[in-house]
């Protein structure tokens, strides 16, 4: 006789790359499906036909992050439609798994807010300044788990575009411990 048990899948936080302009439709989903997820929004003004208004924008455009199961994931994609893909674990080839620590770290980061949260040391502060950078580590050291890293950014110079940067951070990481890379280009003119 054979039983049809369930195994209880892990929940883990997923990372997704959506499509222009979908995280609002994304966001509403989730929260209809009761799935929990993060996509952080700050608010803008724009002009829209010669007024100013405020309105609503991923801080971090085209990215989702779910906490659910491995099965419930896809079928967000499968069944439900929404327009995204997976970021992959380049070494496993299975979907790439942001630690808990590292979630709690980087919501903290951009949920700052100084009503909830005493800055100790006003004096820590990162120039905006043309050829600087301020590289964040994910982990501080090899260990099993990996512990996250802790502390302040590294500063870095920067030569060259975005590209050549990025290129050069890739191929100085260590080899067994490639998984992902994000850098970002933020305009020091415009904030964005």
């Amino acid at each position: 006789m054979t039983t049809n048990k369930k195994t209880v899948q892990p929940i883990k936080w997923f990372a997704a790359k959506t499509k222009y302009s979908t995280a609002k439709k994304i966001k509403q989903l989730l929260e209809r499906l009761k799935i929990e997820h993060y996509i952080p929004f700050r608010t803008v003004m724009i002009e829209k036909r010669g007024k100013k208004v405020k309105v609503e924008k991923p801080v971090l455009p085209n990215f989702v992050f779910i906490r659910s199961d491995y099965a419930t994931c896809l079928s967000l994609v499968n069944e439900y439609g929404l327009s995204m893909s997976y970021l992959l674990n380049l070494e496993t080839r299975q979907l790439l798994v942001v630690p808990d620590k590292q979630m709690q770290d980087f919501m903290f980061l951009l949920d700052f807010s100084e009503d909830a949260v005493q800055v100790i040391n006003e004096n820590l502060q990162y120039p905006a300044r043309a050829g600087l950078g301020h590289f964040i580590h994910t982990y501080k050291c090899d260990g099993d788990p990996i512990p996250s890293f802790e502390g302040e950014p590294t500063p870095v110079e920067i030569d060259g575009d975005i590209d050549t940067f990025t290129n050069m951070v890739w191929e100085n990481l260590n080899e067994d411990n490639k998984v992902s890379l994000f850098t970002r280009f933020i305009n020091l003119e415009t904030g964005e």
